[in-house]
């Protein structure tokens, strides 16, 4: 199987990779494109870091672990996932009701309720605008939509927000 070495460097950001091009070509290039992703506040603070030592993210396949026990509001969720419009506040949510609520799946009326429990940041219009917020989630890559109504965190998206959970 061939290796590939990747040497990434950004203003706040070093990432260095060394290893099978299979990962890389299925995994490597999705993190990428999710970190380039982040609202700005979160990336302008990665530069916490020291370099060359970005926070190693578990690439192993469950990494959601049921022992560990995350307990935050969906405020600080949206605090740390940097929300600053609706579409944010409702991935925050969603990304409440898999890590802290333990839930695989939610339906719309679960997001809306979760969202409007972020009383720093929930306002009506944020109601008004879900389906435009889930879908713009969706084509995005965050979420998927399993049935009509039902949703889910992508699975790229997993390791990455629970490094940020837990981590920050």
């Amino acid at each position: 199987m061939a290796k590939i070495r990747l040497h990434l460097k950004l203003p706040s950001l070093e990432l260095d990779y060394d290893g099978p091009e299979e990962f890389f070509e299925r995994k490597l290039e999705l993190i990428v494109e999710h970190i380039s992703k982040l609202p700005i506040s979160f990336r302008q603070g990665l530069d916490q870091y020291p370099s060359p030592n970005p926070p190693d993210i578990d690439h192993s396949p469950d990494v959601t672990d049921p022992s560990r026990d995350i307990q935050l509001s969906v405020n600080t969720v949206a605090i740390k996932l940097g929300a600053t419009k609706g579409s944010d506040l409702t991935f925050a949510a969603c990304v409440h009701l898999h890590f802290v609520l333990k839930k695989e799946y939610f339906s719309r009326k679960e997001i809306l309720e979760n969202m409007k429990n972020a009383t720093s940041y929930f306002k009506q219009s944020d109601s008004k605008n879900l389906s435009h917020s889930l879908k713009k989630l969706t084509q995005a890559g965050k979420l998927n939509e399993r049935n009509k109504n039902e949703y889910a965190l992508h699975s790229s998206q997993i390791p990455i927000m629970e490094q940020i959970l837990v981590n920050n």
